[in-house]
């Protein structure tokens, strides 16, 4: 049995972790009061609170290490599993998302190509910032092609299980038939789906959103990786960075 000591130091312990995993927030309040005070985003690579704080974003990227570009909003926001984010009302972050999709690195190289970028969303095993993010890069090349040879076949507004070559990650794809991403609402087609079928939480989802070409068109594809699968077994858990690339450098199949 653990001392007064030992119970003491665990407790330290606990409340550093989570003061660690609130840090985005801390630096997304921080953006919002410099945007506020000098009129500039630092650190942030913008802020957007032109409907106010409740339904405003920021745009940033890490100062060292993988230049991972994210939207966050500008209230706190646990992550996925944030009933607010299934709400007809909410703000469409993920259509903000791919607005801001320029500000990734090396944006300029893939602009051109409709279907090179992707949004992702993190489960709470994979995320590390309980503070809602959604990352914004390019789809890595074999998960692009691969989409690409599944997505005709897909029925659209039909969840399918689809093989994306990830080993040992159970994947779900969604062809929602849009080809603007201001009339999708990926988080309320989640929590409809989680609703029907033995997946769990919605925490336990890493979310994905792409464009895809089909024929002359491209859609959007919505991807799914659940922690739990169909037969309740566990899955590895899987992060935006396992299939997105945050350089957007080596996107082209």
């Amino acid at each position: 049995m653990l001392g007064l000591s030992g119970l003491v130091v665990l407790g330290l312990v606990g409340a550093a972790a989570t003061e660690q995993r609130q840090a985005l927030l801390g630096v997304v309040e921080l953006c919002v009061a410099n945007a506020k005070t000098t009129g500039f985003a630092f650190p942030c690579l913008s802020v957007d609170v032109s409907q106010g704080e409740r339904r405003g974003f920021v745009v940033l990227r890490p100062p060292v290490g993988t230049p991972d570009t994210i939207l966050s909003p500008t209230r706190e926001s646990i992550g996925i599993e944030d009933p607010e984010l299934q709400s007809s009302e909410a703000p469409n972050y993920f259509a903000e998302a791919w607005n801001a999709r320029r500000l990734a690195p090396n944006a300029d190289r893939q602009l051109a190509e409709p279907d090179a970028f992707a949004l992702a969303v993190n489960s709470r095993f994979a995320r590390t910032q309980d503070q809602l993010h959604i990352h914004i890069g390019c789809l890595q090349p074999k998960i692009r092609f691969r989409l690409r040879a599944l997505a005709a076949n897909l029925t659209v507004g039909v969840w399918s299980r689809a093989n994306l070559l990830l080993a040992g990650h159970e994947a779900w794809a969604f062809r929602t038939g849009e080809s603007d991403i201001e009339r999708l609402r990926p988080f309320q087609l989640i929590a409809q789906k989680i609703s029907k079928q033995p997946w769990g939480d919605i925490s336990e989802i890493t979310l994905g959103v792409a464009p895809v070409k089909i024929g002359a068109t491209t859609e959007f594809v919505l991807i799914a990786f659940p922690s739990v699968g169909l037969g309740l077994r566990p899955y590895l858990d899987i992060a935006a960075e396992d299939f997105i690339d945050a350089r957007c450098d080596a996107s082209r199949p």
